[in-house]
């Protein structure tokens, strides 16, 4: 009976840490889709002939750059 515990403990263990990466997953994907959407977002307005009067040291840092990444949470 205790080894069948064992292998319970076990695999409870390995589906959070598997639960715990999956949810790491999820944020990656939506920090780089904001980033993608960050970056369409400034090529349109830079196609824009009033943006084209500001000069790029006028222009704030593109919110893809000031953005960390998700720290990691998994630990193993």
């Amino acid at each position: 009976m205790e080894k069948n515990a064992d292998w319970r403990q076990l695999g409870a263990l390995v589906n959070g840490v598997v639960a715990q990466l999956e949810e790491r997953r999820r944020v990656q994907q939506r920090f780089v889709a904001e980033a993608h959407a960050e970056i369409a977002v400034r090529a349109t307005l830079a196609s824009k002939p009033v943006a084209r009067l500001v000069s790029a040291g006028q222009l704030e840092l593109p919110l893809f750059m000031t953005i960390q990444p998700p720290a990691s949470s998994v630990q193993i």
